[in-house]
């Protein structure tokens, strides 16, 4: 039942933040100096292995991912097979401790054929915002 209710708050996001051109704009603000000489990452990530709902655009449900690593730019991605195209649209939902409901929508930057894809992400709500600024204390 819990988990129905989920599913239901994500797909009403995805059509709240299409509607919407006020929802929160994620935030650019934490660069570092990456050393390896090939790094595209722009930002801090954190590691997480956090289970989280996503739906990816074409999708008919939303489904369990890991969320492997965030950053305030986006994150990566572990399913159990591919499912993930360039380009495509995502929101992503969690829970965390106090009923706070983090949700944040995207696009597919990269894909693998593992199942691991990353989101660049383009808005989130006020919870998740709070969540990745957490992490960077």
């Amino acid at each position: 039942m819990k988990s129905d209710r989920r599913s239901i708050l994500l797909i009403r996001f995805v059509r709240y933040t299409n509607e919407r051109d006020e929802e929160a704009q994620v935030p650019r603000s934490d660069t570092h100096d990456t050393t390896a000489p090939h790094e595209r990452r722009q930002r801090l990530r954190f590691p997480l292995g956090l289970p989280v709902r996503i739906h990816l655009a074409g999708a008919t449900a939303p489904v369990t991912v890991e969320l492997v690593d965030l950053s305030s730019e986006g994150g990566r991605f572990r399913s159990a097979v591919p499912m993930a195209r360039d380009g495509q649209l995502a929101a992503i939902a969690f829970v965390l401790p106090g009923e706070r409901r983090c949700l944040a929508k995207g696009r597919v930057v990269w894909t693998e054929p593992s199942g691991e894809f990353a989101l660049m992400l383009e808005k989130a709500n006020d919870a998740f915002l709070g969540f990745v600024r957490d992490l960077s204390r």
